[in-house]
């Protein structure tokens, strides 16, 4: 019998929360035991536990000149379909989604010294492996005195409760404490019991932790330059965005970022302007996949939701395209309230079609950090007008959220997009994906390895 690989075994591990989920939606119990499965007996397990469907609503959305292809099979309709012909007037009103779940992060997840604490994490947390039982905790139906003495052993070796501290059959206010502590820095809803979600993280064994610290560890050494004193940092692995200045965090905000077949990229870039009042201008392919076959079907698909076919410079008639067989023109979307980019563009100097932009779906914003992942690879704010004054304000200080808004407000409502405001010292920006961090308060926080890199990642490191 062939030996499970390193990478396979990693896999497997990861895809446990997932397998947990699927299994109780699914009325089933799912018990582990730590005397060991093997990674590829877990990973049959987790491979007949897929065959269940999550009861996970697919919104339709759109991201920025990617339109998401999350669309309901039998309408096949991008998300503006929702949009009135007639632009409705501005709302700037600020759309934070303070209280987010998961999202209480007051400290950047990167920075110049990110590695070396991540280092002394990693050291902690193997001690902490070796400390503890191997394998996950049993999780059952019902929380049993066995599961909160479990439980209590993992906090007390993660720092969360102190040593001496003893547990009985049920949790109680130090517990209840502890975990709220602890589910926010493993990005989940701050709840301070122990719900499905929370023991599903607790069942992770140590060793896929220690395993997405050597991962993250490996990404933050490869990141040059190292951070200045004001940058942005753009945590996919978190769906989070933070402007950093010095030691603080001016600014973070939940982020909606790229569902796992259209993974948010990592790269280092700079933010040299702000577009305000976009135009949208799908790709060739969501043109071709998406609304191609609406506009056959309605030729005054276009009109209604805003949008111009053109040839170069040219704006054609939809009946003087041949869209059965090509070739298929540009579409424009007009700006406004519904355009998939809100009402902030923030350029990227080498992300190419990849963007940092507002929503008028900013109600999505508002979901736990796993629903989050929707978009085409593009990353959507609630509230870019805030987050684009404090951009501004770094090079000019005059600026204000007032003022911002006031330059969008001055738009005239045409189909030329608005005013372009060039930030005098461009901003360093770090598109990022780690799924554990080490804060400068010591604190290590951990979130699922969504896309899948973590294993590719400790792959390569193995070879």
């Amino acid at each position: 019998m062939e030996t499970p690989k390193k990478g396979q075994i990693l896999q497997a591990l990861n895809c446990l929360s997932e397998a947990v989920l699927r299994l109780t939606l699914a009325g089933a119990c799912f018990v582990l035991s730590s005397s060991g499965q093997s990674g590829a007996a877990e990973a049959s397990v987790f491979a007949k536990a897929s065959a269940v469907p999550l009861p996970i609503p697919r919104p339709i959305v759109a991201s920025g000149n990617r339109q998401d292809a999350s669309i309901q099979q039998s309408q096949r309709s991008p998300s503006i379909a929702a949009q009135a012909p007639n632009a409705p007037s501005l709302d700037l009103s600020s759309k934070g989604s303070a209280g987010n779940a998961g999202d209480s992060i007051e400290l950047p997840m990167f920075d110049s010294k990110s590695a070396e604490r991540m280092g002394n994490a990693l050291a902690r947390y193997k001690s902490m492996q070796n400390a503890l039982p191997p394998g996950p905790i049993a999780i059952h139906a019902k929380i049993t005195p066995n599961v909160i003495r479990s439980v209590a052993a993992r906090l007390i070796a993660e720092g969360f409760l102190p040593a001496n501290y003893r547990s009985g059959n049920k949790s109680d206010a130090v517990m209840r404490e502890a975990v709220h502590k602890w589910q926010r820095d493993y990005g989940l809803s701050e709840t301070g019991v122990l719900d499905l979600a929370t023991r599903v993280e607790l069942n992770v064994p140590m060793s896929v932790r220690v395993r997405q610290l050597e991962a993250s560890i490996s990404r933050v050494k490869a990141l040059h330059p190292l951070p200045a004193r004001f940058y942005v940092i753009v945590n996919a692995a978190a769906a989070r965005v933070q402007i950093v200045d010095g030691d603080a965090v001016r600014e973070g905000l939940p982020a909606i970022v790229g569902k796992d077949t259209r993974k948010t990229p990592e790269f280092v870039s700079r933010i040299p302007y702000l577009q305000l009042m976009p135009t949208w201008t799908p790709t060739r392919s969501i043109v071709r996949k998406e609304i191609v076959p609406l506009v056959r079907r309605d030729q005054g698909y276009l009109a209604r939701h805003q949008m111009r076919a053109m040839f170069g410079h040219r704006v054609v008639e939809p009946s003087a395209v041949n869209w059965r067989r090509g070739p298929f023109p540009t579409i424009v979307q007009r700006p406004g309230p519904e355009n998939p980019l809100g009402f902030i563009r923030f350029g990227i100097g080498n992300g190419g079609a990849y963007y940092i932009h507002g929503t008028p779906q900013t109600n999505l914003l508002a979901r736990s950090l796993r629903y989050r992942f929707l978009s085409h690879g593009c990353v959507r704010l609630a509230d870019p007008v805030s987050f684009g004054a404090i951009l501004l304000q770094h090079s000019n200080p005059s600026w204000t959220v007032d003022e911002l808004r006031a330059h969008i407000e001055h738009f005239d409502g045409g189909w030329q997009p608005g005013e372009r405001i060039s930030l005098v010292v461009p901003v360093p920006v770090y598109w990022i994906y780690l799924t554990a961090w080490t804060t400068a308060d010591g604190q290590t926080h951990f979130r699922r390895d969504m896309y899948g890199r973590d294993a590719r990642t400790e792959l390569a490191l193995s070879e």
